[in-house]
């Protein structure tokens, strides 16, 4: 049996969207997938896999994406959303990287290793 084509797709707002990958996760028909190639990350769209379910935009928490009803033809392939991404210096894995900073690690190495520096040095605050 086939699946209907959903009436509400995804859309990205893209000054929002971080590509953490959430909405992807949270895709039981696998409609969403994050890809990279050449230093960028790109949030696409199988259309035709999509049911409308909505999981995706209730896992976004920056709210970067949204369900819009849609008549549009649901064929292929589309990109949502796109980012540059950097090499996690520590874990080896693809980051976002933000357009004002010169990180070097993840969020999540930079959160380690920020712990580990306040429990390290007792008084240690927060550069500003």
């Amino acid at each position: 049996a086939s699946v209907l084509p959903a009436l509400s797709l995804p859309k990205v707002d893209e000054e929002a969207c971080t590509l953490c990958g959430r909405c992807a996760l949270a895709c039981a028909p696998g409609a969403l997938s994050v890809r990279a190639s050449g230093g960028t990350l790109t949030l696409e769209l199988e259309a035709d896999r999509c049911t409308g379910c909505a999981a995706c935009a209730e896992s976004c928490s920056p709210a970067a994406l949204a369900m819009h009803e849609s008549l549009e033809a649901r064929e292929g392939t589309a990109a949502l959303a796109q980012i540059r991404s950097k090499l996690c210096l520590r874990c080896g894995r693809l980051f976002p990287e933000p357009a004002s900073s010169s990180a070097a690690l993840c969020p999540s190495c930079s959160a380690s290793a920020l712990r580990r520096a306040e429990s390290a040095f007792p008084g240690y605050s927060r550069p500003a």
